[in-house]
């Protein structure tokens, strides 16, 4: 795997675009790194997320802990 700049680098020119690669890219680190796998029990992309996370929506956005 290359540098998070070569990967980064990578990102279509359009900004709306790049920010969708973005939050991709963040999704699947955080579904596959050590780290992250035990705690986040799902990972949202930001279009798909209801919101109804209780009380910790406001500390993980986009995420729920198991």
């Amino acid at each position: 795997m290359g540098s998070f700049e070569e990967i980064i680098s990578t990102f279509s020119d359009d900004k709306n675009m790049r920010g969708k690669e973005f939050e991709r890219l963040c999704k699947w680190i955080l579904e596959t790194d050590p780290i992250y796998t035990n705690k986040l029990e799902k990972v949202w992309m930001w279009d798909d997320w209801s919101g109804e996370m209780g009380k910790s929506s406001a500390r993980h956005k986009g995420s729920a802990e198991c």
